[in-house]
């Protein structure tokens, strides 16, 4: 059951992935609406709402808009962790957005492109998971594949390059305790740990935002009202998604799994171009192509092997569930 639960997920949170990713991409260096800082924070307060409204209709017990520390988990009782959780969550979200202000959406994924190598140092490092040689190599070669399919049309800029590869750093260190603190002995669920990194992210970029781009924000609002509006309230709902399923993703999944989806992604989003867009076809190179294959050959052995890898942890997962618990479903979340 969890092969097939976190296989749709991950599905899931590739195709919002997609979506957020193209439209952000347009909104931060192709439209005049370069707020980076305020819409994040935005979507900050909006996911810290989502997850509460989450909360209220599933008619959770004892829901609340701050539990006391007592009342969460034992993971995320301490403000301190609250708060570091939301610090890397405003700093993976909000140096990505701005690096769009300089470069272009192919460097900013040759970049991001790194995400799996990352988190398996963290996870290794963090003593939750030491990987072979073999998955060392094949997060490797995804993420080379990657580069390969997009190298050719790349924007260089020293900044915006730097804010990238500081924003893939955080994500993956908020990946990899988001998987030690969802699959550990207190876990925490999904929405918990979601509300609490918003709600810190939104009060660490809030200040930044309003001294930064508020006032473009504004602006902008006030001369394309409806325009702002639906790209605020969208790309909101998109940015809630991916979160949402990101974090149930490395629930059901890994970690390292996520970030070798995000890879597939971003092949995926230029195949996607060359369909709808077939004169763009023409730019492609065979080395693009042959990153394209690189990537998902390395897609599927990777997810070969980790199936391969839950189908040997079920039947001790299976005896370690007592019989009058057997059948409540937790795990398959």
């Amino acid at each position: 059951m969890r092969i097939w639960v976190g296989g749709v997920l991950s599905f899931s949170y590739m195709t919002v992935a997609i979506l957020l990713n193209i439209v952000n991409g347009w909104i931060f260096f192709r439209s005049p609406m370069r707020f980076p800082l305020t819409l994040t924070t935005i979507h900050m307060m909006y996911g810290y709402v989502g997850c509460h409204l989450l909360q209220f209709l599933s008619g959770r017990p004892g829901w609340k808009w701050l539990p006391a520390p007592e009342e969460l988990p034992q993971s995320l009782s301490s403000p301190s962790s609250r708060a570091g959780l939301g610090l890397l969550s405003a700093l993976n979200y909000g140096l990505n957005n701005c690096s769009l202000l300089f470069v272009n959406v192919a460097m900013n994924q040759i970049v991001r492109s790194t995400m799996p190598v990352l988190v398996a140092a963290f996870m290794g490092a963090f003593g939750r998971r030491q990987y072979s040689a073999v998955m060392w190599l094949s997060y490797i070669i995804i993420s080379a594949g990657v580069i390969l399919t997009i190298y050719h049309n790349p924007q260089f800029h020293g900044l915006g390059v730097v804010l990238c590869i500081a924003s893939v750093g955080c994500g993956a260190l908020q990946v990899s305790v988001a998987e030690t603190l969802t699959q550990g002995g207190q876990r925490a669920d999904v929405l918990t740990f979601m509300q609490h990194t918003a709600l810190w992210a939104a009060i660490f970029l809030a200040p930044l935002a309003v001294a930064e781009d508020f006032p473009v924000y504004l602006y902008q609002a006030a001369v394309n009202p409806i325009w702002v509006a639906t790209a605020t309230i969208a790309t909101a709902c998109l940015a809630f998604l991916n979160t949402l399923l990101l974090f149930m993703s490395v629930r059901a999944t890994a970690a390292v799994f996520t970030g070798v989806v995000g890879n597939l992604k971003v092949v995926t989003v230029v195949i996607l171009q060359q369909l709808i867009w077939p004169s763009d076809a023409r730019q492609l190179k065979p080395v693009n192509w042959l990153g394209m294959v690189i990537t998902f050959a390395a897609f599927f052995f990777i997810s070969h092997r980790q199936w391969l890898e839950y189908k040997a942890e079920a039947p001790s997962e299976q005896a370690a569930i007592p019989n009058s618990t057997k059948g409540d479903g937790d795990d398959a979340c």
